[in-house]
């Protein structure tokens, strides 16, 4: 929610100056600074805490202290909450929570709307007006705003039968992303409400009230706000007010005799058909008006001027209120910059929590020990060891054949004479070298391969492969002998 167009007054500074000081807290909400204040309640700019640093800025609008022991004016805030809290529209102001402070006054938590009151835009426009196009974009967004009010139903189904009642520039928001938004259902009529209306009391601004809610007597509908929107038409396009006058008393008088300048010779831009429609949402009667806030906003539709979409009205607002915008973002920024503070049961601040982007202190991790390491070490050394130990083992076996030493070297090989002569193939000269001797076919026992290679001494440095078994079995415990150490260790 954004600000709306009453003044600041002497408590609001007071406030904003205790705020400055500590932080002031309305249940789970930090006040951060004051926004506005009206005749019944306050507005700030609060952030919502949560656990593990987790903050969001939302609005919060508080009963006035001097209003809090009325029961009449407590009924009006609970009605206020539990009515907003029951209408769904993208043009509405969503309603988050209603609570009630360690005082006893109770709040209603509401999102933010950065952006300006059309109030405030037309103030600081001056005499110009709005351009047909974003002025058509406004209107049409607070025409849909209001037809999800009026045809908000309870939890069973059962039409409220709202009436905003205080349908006026002040209380129509314009965000900066060209979304248009109602707000501030305090007065709202609704038919489960009959006690909070008086016979005879007239409730909502007076420059922004039909004839029928003047006389404090008739029965209010919708209609009422489609004459209040009609006003606010009719200034968003002549640039000027429509009925308000230096008195309440000339006010009134202005809005009971019912005379509306024409559009046109303010204006002269102004199409013949929009200044019809306006016309019509300010008929005195309300059966001469379009009867529904819908059918209003369907009427401006079909005008041959083009509305001009939420794109092109926020860089309007942009343009506008720069300066509006420009205070709101610094405020925001500096007081979300502050560190997060967390209440304890008492009330004070127990501690402070970092702000979003704020540097942050990251505890390492601890280091092994240096024992540990070094035993991580020696088992790494002792693999590698056992395994060069098991490579220079399988070495020889790698590298030994079993190769017959004089039965090979005595066979004959075949001549290529043979292979020129085919009738010499076969003869049984050719096939007698094939044939292996006796005493080769002996030699593969193991006894006689022994006799054999010891009693050539004509050729004892040649590695004959008898030599080769035993050598494998004397090496293979000491092989054994690292690994069962090893898985000692690892043990």
């Amino acid at each position: 929610m954004a600000s709306s167009d009453t003044s600041a007054s002497s408590d609001v500074t007071s406030t904003e100056t205790a705020l400055s000081r500590t932080p002031t807290y309305l249940g789970r909400y930090e006040l951060l600074f004051p926004l506005a204040s009206g005749g019944m309640a306050e507005v700030y700019v609060a952030r919502l805490v949560g656990d593990e640093g987790f903050a969001r800025p939302v609005a919060v609008k508080r009963m006035l202290p001097n209003l809090q022991d009325g029961a009449l004016f407590e009924k009006m805030f609970l009605h206020e909450a539990r009515v907003a809290s029951l209408v769904r529209s993208p043009n509405v102001v969503p309603t988050l929570e209603l609570g009630r402070a360690d005082d006893g006054s109770l709040f209603l938590a509401m999102e933010l709307i950065e952006g300006v009151s059309i109030a405030r835009l037309l103030r600081g426009m001056g005499d110009r007006s709005v351009p047909i196009p974003e002025a058509l974009e406004i209107l049409i967004q607070a025409a849909t705003g209001l037809h999800h009010a009026h045809e908000t139903c309870d939890e069973r189904g059962e039409p409220l039968g709202i009436v905003h009642r205080d349908v006026s520039p002040q209380n129509i928001l314009v965000s900066e992303r060209g979304r248009c938004l109602l707000t501030d259902f305090g007065i709202a009529k609704a038919l489960h409400a009959h006690d909070l209306t008086v016979s005879g009391q007239v409730k909502g601004k007076t420059a922004y009230m039909a004839p029928e809610q003047l006389d404090g007597e008739l029965e209010l509908d919708r209609r009422v706000d489609v004459f209040a929107l009609g006003i606010v038409a009719f200034e968003l396009l002549a640039g000027r007010r429509l009925f308000k006058r230096e008195t309440p008393a000339a006010t009134i008088r202005a809005i009971l005799e019912g005379h509306v300048p024409s559009l046109r010779e303010l204006r002269p831009d102004v199409p013949p058909e929009l200044e019809a429609l306006v016309n019509r949402a300010l008929s005195h009667f309300p059966d001469d008006r379009p009867q529904t806030c819908l059918a209003f906003a369907a009427a401006l539709e079909g005008l041959p001027i083009a509305r001009s979409g939420e794109r092109s009205l926020a860089h309007f607002i942009e343009d506008h209120a720069f300066a509006e915008l420009t205070d709101l973002r610094e405020s925001l920024r500096d007081a979300l910059a502050r560190p997060v503070g967390r209440r304890d049961a008492s009330g004070r601040v127990a501690h402070v929590l970092p702000t979003v982007g704020a540097e942050v202190t990251v505890t390492a991790r601890p280091r092994r020990s240096a024992a540990r390491s070094r035993r991580r070490l020696a088992v790494a050394i002792a693999a590698i060891a056992v395994g060069l130990l098991a490579g220079f083992a399988l070495w020889p076996e790698r590298d030994a054949e079993p190769v017959s030493s004089t039965p090979v070297e005595a066979a004959p090989t075949p001549e290529p004479m043979t292979i020129e002569e085919p009738a010499a193939l076969p003869g049984p000269a050719e096939t007698e070298p094939t044939a292996p001797p006796p005493d080769v076919v002996e030699e593969p026992r193991p006894t006689k391969r022994r006799t054999t290679t010891r009693a050539r001494p004509s050729a004892p440095s040649e590695p004959t492969p008898e030599t080769s078994p035993p050598a494998r079995t004397s090496m293979a415990p000491s092989v054994l002998r690292p690994l069962d150490e090893f898985d000692r260790f690892a043990r």
